[in-house]
């Protein structure tokens, strides 16, 4: 059913296994086959600058109902479904606005309680790209110097730089480079919220970055204390860091610290510049390129996209108009849940169909069977392909002119 098709009031679509778009169009087959306790009535009036429309009826006996101005082909039986149906529609009638009602929402509910929480991710879809706020204060000037190696710090081939952060915090950064003169493109690694490891930084210089040409920066971005995570046996502190913070959008300062240093490195090649995040840092990377950061491309293993880790914090999707980087998603997609239960691979999933319905550049690869990190410090059965995947990617956008 193309744009410009006209249907009549009243049609029902059936809901499709696979749950992959373009959903399938079935007219007259109910859409909740089996679905007893809960039901959607579709009513769809597809033609030029129409608004489209889809009721869901809560279980029998709450007497709730929440109407929002989308067609939704699917039986909501999962968030994944509900959100490709909105996102689909969305790129499908890219000239017609979706807007959920703006209305009281019954957490408790199960039907209500799923368009309350995808309402933010529907309006970040629709609205326009908005300007990078600008911080309050004078702009931030990078500076770096060399230190002594830290404790646990005491890798092959391996630089150690001190760099400002805003806030007057300083940032610890492992550097490697390549043999030559340069100028190299950069990749910067974004460690998880277990903190800069030994074994992290570690297992991403083995991945063959610098063999392939690339410098490679992997700095702390908190001191290294998470309340979430244990610090491990080799955990490198950065006792003069910031303090871990919940929220991702006050953290983008010091990632984006660690790219404008990364710029000014000797050897670097400031015009191609790549960021890697791992985890808590695959969401800090994505919206590190969604906030005003310059980067040519970014490389998110396991990252959370679709909400935030704090209250009127900011998630990847409500800026996902913004991102000004080809993407590569890296993202384990075992049955039930993974180690970190904000990084559900339906995140991914959901993120994947905005950049989908905004024609954004970015590719995707799901690893069955593998839960959190199929990356370098993660599954040994993804790690080899992940590797060869972002060095591919990196080499695409980095190098290849």
């Amino acid at each position: 059913m193309n744009r410009g098709d006209a249907t009549g009031a009243g049609a029902v679509f059936a809901d499709t296994a696979e749950a992959s778009m373009p959903w399938l169009v079935r007219p007259g087959v109910p859409c909740c086959r089996g679905q007893a306790e809960i039901r959607s009535a579709i009513q769809a009036s597809v033609r030029e600058n129409a608004r489209f429309a889809v009721t869901a009826i809560a279980p029998s006996g709450s007497g709730s109902e929440v109407k929002a101005s989308v067609e939704v082909r699917s039986n909501l039986t999962s968030d994944f479904r509900f959100v490709r149906a909105i996102l689909a529609v969305t790129a499908r009638f890219s000239g017609n606005k979706i807007v959920l009602l703006d209305q009281q929402f019954d957490l408790a509910d199960p039907v209500t309680a799923r368009v309350a929480r995808y309402k933010p991710l529907v309006e970040a879809v629709n609205a326009p790209p908005t300007p990078t706020p600008t911080p309050g204060g004078k702009p931030f000037v990078p500076a770096w110097r060399p230190i002594a190696t830290p404790p646990n710090g005491d890798l092959p081939n391996t630089e150690w730089i001190e760099l400002d952060a805003p806030g007057n915090f300083k940032l610890l950064a492992a550097v490697q480079r390549p043999v030559g003169p340069g100028p190299f493109p950069v990749v910067v690694l974004l460690h998880g919220g277990g903190g800069l490891n030994k074994s992290v930084v570690r297992n991403f210089q083995s991945g063959g970055y610098v063999a392939a040409g690339f410098m490679t920066v992997i700095g702390c971005w908190f001191d290294g204390d998470n309340p979430l995570n244990p610090p491990a046996p080799d955990l490198i502190r950065c006792p003069n860091g910031p303090p871990y913070e919940i929220s991702y959008i006050n953290k983008v300062r010091y990632a984006d610290a660690l790219v404008q240093t990364a710029r000014i490195l000797p050897g670097a090649d400031a015009r191609h510049v790549g960021v890697y995040g791992s985890s808590q840092g695959a969401g800090e990377a994505v919206l590190l390129a969604s906030t005003g950061t310059q980067v040519q491309a970014v490389v998110s293993d396991s990252g959370p996209y679709a909400q935030g880790f704090a209250r009127g914090d900011t998630p990847p999707i409500q800026v996902v108009q913004n991102l000004s980087a080809p993407l590569l998603i890296l993202h384990g997609a075992a049955a039930g849940s993974t180690e970190d239960s904000r990084a559900v691979v339906q995140d991914a999933y959901d993120y994947e169909a905005a950049l989908k319905a905004l024609k954004k550049p970015y590719e995707a690869v799901y690893y069955p069977g593998v839960a959190h990190d199929p990356g370098p410090s993660g599954d040994p059965s993804s790690r080899d392909d992940a590797r060869a995947r972002t060095i591919a990617f990196f080499k695409k956008y980095l190098i290849t002119p």
